[in-house]
Parts: structure tokens; sequence; C-alpha cells
């Protein structure tokens, strides 16, 4: 069979779905409800249905016995539940939440919300609805309490402290954006996708065109936990990435398959890309990072993601109700499986450390010959600047030393930033960590068993400007680049004791830091800063 015979044949069956659906409707008299299910999940359900499970007595059996967690019967409300779903509107308190041992607490309250009027506030621990108590729910279900029809009331009992708060919240329509955009470091289109919903190819086509007007050096799109939603929205946004070319290709259960095209845009991003996924990016996030990986056309850094390479079909039934069923597999453009496998990154990392890794390397130094304050690593095929000022940072620290070791890991180079370019870390250098973070610093000499209770004297040659040192002097853990808290005494003008609030470690290793901020009475600040490796006694 061609390719385009296969279209035929997908084509004529949707067709086929739609006039079915519209005949039974029409004549009730002559299908039960029960029927119209039976003869959808015999012609269109992924594999071949047993009489076993087709005479099964209602429909919500039938579905259950095909032991298929994405098949799945609703009911018209369900049905629209569902779909607003996908889309980011629902009705409900407007919270974002976690579950907790005690019940629901409050993560953050969504502007305008029924949940801000009535003064929930962060942190609050919803520990009643209506009379239940939450203690131990499950996350599934905490729309059944919190969410209901819009205007409907809520009583709920909250924890605030040692305090418990009474509050009625009036439910109101909540719409998140599947979709927003923002420029990050000055220079980092960074664009986030919560759901592929019916409008959000529309969306991220306004927010791209917008950001495009800032000129951004790189881009990051992020998928992470995005479970996935209409097909045609990811073959859309797609387009932006590969073109129109072959997005992904779908089996059927005669084994034929069928290949599916990105939309066709204006504007096609050609600047560096990286991808953020987890293992909850599903289903349609899958389809679009399945391509991207395939076309190499960004670098994608997360865990791998969740494995669902299967499509579903809405069927209305003529009660209103409906029959989501899985009648398609989907593999990527070279055929690649996702169902029970999914897609693994270039790039291993959680959800929290992935982010920080796609900021650092998105550094960009700018035109010039001068790349001072920055490093370049090759990682795969392909080149990141790194801006060290936001490496050495204590939220970034760890995330660096973790490129540091995949690029060395590949066998790639790493090379730091000059007033004349790139030049290559001298080989004496290469395993000194310090030297990766602070290559400008002079080295001072080792302390070596240093007690725990070291409290570190700083000698300068002029006269200083004690304003500046409490910003200037640092001392942190070797490792996790965590930071002490210190204070500070003046001995005289040109000698200050740093003092460590908490005792080192036994055994610990530390920085000791002199940042060249530190001013003179004169207003000059440092030629050079310095740092020395602290080793404390074991």
């Amino acid at each position: 069979m061609t390719l385009q015979n296969k279209k035929n044949k997908v084509l004529r069956s949707i067709l086929l779905v739609l006039l079915i659906t519209l005949f039974i409707s029409s004549t009730v008299y002559a299908y039960t409800v029960l029927d119209e299910a039976k003869y959808l999940i015999k012609n269109y359900y992924i594999e071949n249905v047993s009489d076993e499970v087709l005479n099964k007595p209602t429909i919500k059996e039938m579905v259950e016995a095909l032991k298929d967690p994405y098949s799945v019967y609703f009911s018209k409300s369900e049905y629209n539940d569902f779909v607003n779903g996908i889309d980011m509107k629902f009705s409900g308190i407007g919270v974002r939440f976690e579950v907790v041992p005690e019940g629901v607490k409050v993560l953050s309250v969504l502007k305008g919300s029924g949940a801000e009027r009535a003064g929930i506030k962060e942190g609050d621990i919803i520990i009643e609805a209506d009379g239940k108590s939450l203690a131990g729910i499950t996350e599934d279900k905490v729309a059944l309490y919190l969410r209901g029809d819009e205007g409907t009331t809520v009583n709920v009992k909250v924890k605030r402290g040692s305090n418990i708060i009474s509050f009625s919240i009036t439910r109101k329509i909540i719409e998140t954006p599947t979709v927003e955009g923002s420029i990050i470091n000055g220079h980092t289109a960074y664009i986030k996708i919560s759901s592929f919903g019916e409008d959000t190819a529309d969306k991220f086509g306004n927010i791209l065109k917008d950001m495009n007007k800032q000129n951004p050096a790189n881009y990051i799109v992020d998928l992470r936990d995005n479970p996935g939603g209409y097909l045609d929205t990811a073959l859309n946004i797609a387009g932006y990435f590969i073109g129109d070319g072959t997005v992904v290709k779908v089996r059927d259960r005669d084994g034929d398959e069928v290949e599916y095209k990105a939309y066709k845009h204006d504007i096609r991003i050609d600047k560096p890309l990286i991808f953020l996924v987890n293992e909850n990016s599903a289903s349609a996030s899958e389809v679009l990072t399945g391509a991207i990986k395939d076309y190499n056309t960004a670098y994608i850094i997360g865990n791998r993601t969740f494995g669902k390479g299967l499509v579903q079909t809405m069927f209305g039934l003529s009660d209103g109700s409906y029959l989501k069923l899985t009648v398609l597999k989907f593999l990527s453009p070279l055929g690649n499986e996702i169902n029970k496998v999914g897609i693994t990154p270039h790039f291993n990392a959680d959800s929290i450390t992935s982010g920080l890794i796609a900021e650092l390397l998105s550094g960009y130094s700018k035109e010039g010959h001068d790349k001072t304050g920055y490093a370049k690593v090759k990682l795969g095929n392909r080149e990141f600047e790194i801006d060290l000022k936001t490496a050495r940072q204590e939220k970034y620290y760890s995330a660096y030393k973790m490129i540091l070791d995949k690029a060395k890991e590949e066998g790639n180079y790493i090379k730091l930033g000059s007033s004349i370019g790139w030049v290559d870390v001298p080989q004496d250098l290469k395993n000194d960590e310090y030297f990766m973070y602070y290559p400008d610093y002079k080295k001072l000499k080792d302390l070596i068993d240093v007690p725990v209770n070291k409290k570190f004297t700083v000698n300068f040659n002029v006269n200083i400007n004690r304003s500046t040192i409490e910003n200037s002097i640092e001392l942190l853990e070797a490792n996790t680049g965590r930071r002490l808290s210190l204070s500070f005494e003046f001995v005289d003008d040109k000698t200050v004791r740093a003092v460590p609030k908490e005792n080192l470690k036994q055994g610990g290793e530390y920085y000791f830091i002199v940042n060249p901020t530190v001013k003179g009475q004169s207003g000059v600040e440092m030629k050079e800063g310095t740092i020395s490796l602290v080793k404390v006694i074991k």
C-alpha cells in the first residue's frame, strides 16, 4: 500500500466515524448506546478485542476490561471537564497545591480567584472541605472537593501555623495559560508550554513573534510536566522548529503507517535551542520532543519522558456521553519507539537542576574578542557559553559542576574566556575545580588542618572602605557552593577578621574568597580577587 493510499484509508476511517456518530445520534431507535460503544471498540480499538470484553453488560465495564489506562468512558460533564483540563480551564477555588499528610498545602493563590478573595494564603494547609477531612487524600481526589460549578461555594478549614481558620470560598472559572513566554538573562527567549490546548499553537506563534522583536540570542522551550493534549497542536508548533518535515508516524492495528507533517510557518527558529523535559512530559509533548531529537534541532535536558506513544480519539455517543479510545500508536520520524520507552534526553538531570543547567548553557558573551568572565563548553556536537559570574552563585554552583563533569565524561573541551578570546585550560589546572569557577582569581596558599571554629584574618596593603567588605568576602563549601554566613571584626583600617556564624565541618573543604569588589578609601577596587582552599581538621 502506498503512503497516499494509507492516508486515504485513515481519512476514510475518520470520516466513517463521524458518519456513524451522526447516524446513531439521529436514529436512537435502531441501536442502544451500548451497541454504539461495542461497534466502536470492535472496529477502532488499537488491538483486536475479544467477545468476552465486548459482551460486558455496561460500557464502563467494557472499557475497564480493555485494561487500557488511556481509554475512558465519559459522561457529558466528565467530557467537558476533560476538554477544559487540556485547555487548562476549570471552575474551582484557584490555588496551586501539593498534597501533604495533613491535607492540601497551598503553594500559591491565583490572582482574582475565589481563594484570594476569601483570604487564603500561600503556606496554608486545607485540612477539611465541606465537613470532609482531607488528611491522607490523594492528589487525584482533590478536585472532587475543591472544584465545582461556577458560583457554588465550599466551606473549608485551614491550618495556618498553630491556628485553625474557617473560610467560605466561591468557586470561579480559572483559566491558566497553556503557553507563556518571557526574556530571561536579558537575551534568552524562554517559552513554557503547559498543555497542548486548542489555541496553544496560535498563542505560541504570537509569543514567538513578540519575543523575536527583541532579537534573542537563544531559546529555551520548557515541556516539563506537560501531559500532552491535541496532536494537531503539536504538529502546528513543530513547524516553528523543523519546517514542514515529518513530525510523527502513526501505526494502526493492522501495521499500516502514516506520516504526519508539521505546519509550515513564516518563522522558523534557527538559533541555539534547548528543550526541557521530565518524567511527566507525555503524549503530544513526546511527539514534539521526538521530532526535535530526530532532526537534531535542540539540545534536550531533563529526565526520560513518560513513554505514552498512543493516540486516542473521542467518539460522541447518542446520549451525549463520550468514548475516548486508543486507536493508533505513534513513533518518532525515524521510527523510534516511544510507548513504554519514552525519550532519553542528551543531558540527564532532575526537574529543578535541568532548568538551572539550561540557564547556564544559555550564556552569551556578545560579539567581539573579549570573552573575559565566560567559559565555553562542548556537549555532544554543540558549543555553549557560560557566564561564570552566574555559575559561581550558590543556586547554580552544583549545576555548573554537572556541566563540567558531563563535558569531561564525553571527552569534550572546556575553554575559558580572556581579553583576546577563548583559551585552553592549562594542563596543570584542568583538575583544579576552583580554577573552573574563578580562573581570574589569584590562588593563595592552602589552609590545612584548620579548626572547626576558625576565624579568617585578611590583611590589605591600603586602608579599606569598610562598607564594601560584607558583600566582598565569602566562605563556601567547595563541593556544593553553599555560602556560610559571616560576621566581620575590623582590627584596624587595613585588617579585617571574618568569623563564620557556624562551625566548619570536620574534614570538610571550603573556599575562602576575597572578591575584587573590595575598595580602598580612595574608591579604587582591588586589582584581582583571591581564593584559598581551606581543609578542616578531621
